[in-house]
């Protein structure tokens, strides 16, 4: 019995010390930055887009900033959920069949099969519910700084069935766009702060968060900064 209790006490022992030891750390704060598709643009300019603030639009409606107000990430194969603030509306038509569309909350879950990006959806005054609306891919590249930032690049953005469905029955009868889960609507660019500071990882590159990481110098520092002036400047012409 003795043998037996200190087995289990061994074996407990190495269990915790591999959980302790997982690279999992908590998202302090980040921005994630979509470039639409010049078609999808189109698009939505046949509507009237308006942001809901904290997100930041560029005028032409070409690129959207959704802060990143929290979530977990493993810094060695780059899963994890990222919570975002913010949102868009979007309303087509013309009286009396006006569709008024809140996307809100969008969340990246990567700690399944395969990733998804979804949202809080209100459609006119039917009850809200979150909606898996894209799912990521391509070949990802990861870049870790050492103070502790993360960025993610290289992210497609393909619509799911029920985003294309949706997409297509909100235009006009007369405008015609075939959306499908093959339709890349943009790409998706993500810059995630943690604590503690990240630790240098590396992924495979498979389009599930995971990429090539890549260590960031003093060089790449500079750039963020820059990144950031520019976000200030346009939420300030917004």
């Amino acid at each position: 019995m003795k043998k037996l209790m200190l087995c289990a006490v061994a074996a407990l022992s190495l269990v915790s010390g591999s959980l302790l030891a997982a690279p999992v750390v908590q998202i302090k704060a980040g921005m994630t930055t979509l470039i639409l598709d010049p078609d999808l643009v189109a698009i939505l300019q046949m509507c009237e887009v308006e942001r809901i603030k904290p997100a930041v639009q560029r005028p032409d409606g070409s690129r959207w900033r959704f802060g990143v107000s929290g979530g977990v990430i493993d810094q060695e194969t780059y899963a994890g959920e990222l919570e975002h603030s913010g949102g868009l509306t979007i309303e087509c038509g013309e009286e009396p069949d006006v569709t008024r569309v809140s996307l809100q909350n969008l969340r990246l879950d990567n700690t399944g099969e395969s990733p998804v990006l979804s949202a809080v959806v209100v459609v006119n005054d039917a009850p809200l519910e979150r909606v898996a609306l894209f799912t990521p891919s391509g070949e990802v590249e990861a870049a870790i700084s050492n103070g502790g930032v993360i960025r993610l690049s290289g992210v497609e953005l393909k619509l799911t069935q029920v985003a294309a469905d949706f997409l297509n029955g909100l235009l006009p009868e007369d405008y015609v766009y075939l959306a499908s889960t093959d339709t890349v609507i943009g790409e998706a660019i993500a810059r995630i702060k943690v604590l503690p500071s990240a630790s240098r990882g590396k992924g495979n590159g498979n389009g599930n968060g995971n990429g090539n990481n890549k260590n960031k110098n003093d060089d790449d520092d500079d750039e963020d900064e820059e990144e950031e002036e520019e976000e200030e400047e346009e939420e300030e012409g917004s």
